[in-house]
């Protein structure tokens, strides 16, 4: 009996235990099985972006936000110097454009005057090869020049 009875223990703990995976088997089956067809299988679980409470997401965010200002501030901060730059630049062709006019006066002896000459408004042809025709006319080209009369003298 004692050696059945150890053969037959071992039998019946084996069969437990086998029963046991079994029913655990069984049990996974029919859970793969019927899982669209359970109570809230239909509802997709889902979680919040941003969890309540949360410290790290606020001081992430935070560092996004500084980044992002820093940014904008060193755009305008190019941007202004560049419109700088741009004004700088005008101001000194505007100057040069003057002493043209001026060694142009000083050259054609004063014969009319350039000072209406307008440097900010859009260059017009037309408008400048009247001004130019009126300054520089036949009475211009008729006036004796003392300079030229002085060099052909000597």
């Amino acid at each position: 009996e004692g050696g059945e009875g150890g053969e037959g223990g071992g039998e019946e703990e084996g069969e437990e235990a086998g029963g046991t995976f079994s029913d655990r088997e069984d049990d996974f089956e029919r859970s793969h099985n019927f899982r669209y067809e359970e109570a809230g299988a239909a509802r997709v679980v889902s979680h919040p972006r941003q969890v309540e409470g949360s410290l790290r997401r606020q001081a992430e965010l935070g560092r996004k936000r500084q980044a992002k200002a820093e940014a904008s501030e060193r755009r305008a901060a190019l941007k202004e110097k560049k419109a700088a730059e741009l004004r700088r630049l005008k101001n000194l062709k505007k100057a040069e454009i003057l002493e043209r006019l001026q060694a142009i006066e000083k050259v054609s002896g004063g014969a009319g005057s350039l000072e209406g000459v307008d440097l900010s408004g859009d260059f017009d042809p037309d408008a400048w090869d009247k001004q130019m025709a009126a300054v520089f006319n036949d009475d211009y080209y008729a006036a004796a020049d003392p300079e030229l009369a002085a060099e052909l003298e000597a």
